[in-house]
């Protein structure tokens, strides 16, 4: 059973890595060269892969602010639930710049070893953000944070 110190320590890896997201250099320094990234299939599964797409993310947005809104941890493992404000400036996955502002909600699950993030799974709500910058219609009644 680990102590409150630990899975205090574990949430803070995972928190710095969120908080610094508007620079993939800092964002990147808590994660390890040998980390496993489940990210999107076509993506390598690497730290370059996840560092690719990370600098894509940090092109498209600007004014990022980035707020952790709870975490759970358990073991090695944190959970973090998240939300991304920014200003949409560049292409992302397809969709072309809209300057308009933006929010993005997502979930990280990060497997901690001593100061690093070994392995990462990832889910943001890329449908609402479609919706938001008019990449795709939005159902009637449906709630764009």
């Amino acid at each position: 059973m680990q102590t409150d110190e630990e899975l205090a320590h574990i949430k803070r890896i995972a928190r710095t890595h969120y908080a610094a997201s508007h620079d993939t250099t800092l964002a990147m320094a808590d994660v390890a060269p040998e980390v496993i990234w489940h990210g999107p299939a076509n993506s390598p599964q690497t730290y370059a892969g996840w560092k690719a797409r990370h600098e894509r993310l940090v092109a498209a947005f600007g004014e990022m602010e980035f707020t952790v809104n709870s975490q759970i941890a358990e073991g090695d493992m944190v959970v973090t639930l998240w939300t991304l404000k920014a200003v949409h400036k560049g292409t992302f996955i397809g969709m072309a710049p809209a300057g308009k502002r933006i929010v993005l909600t997502g979930i990280g699950i990060d497997r901690v070893k001593g100061d690093k993030v070994v392995e990462h799974w990832g889910m943001q709500d890329l449908m609402g953000l479609a919706g938001q910058i008019g990449s795709t219609p939005v159902p009637e009644g449906a709630r764009l944070a």
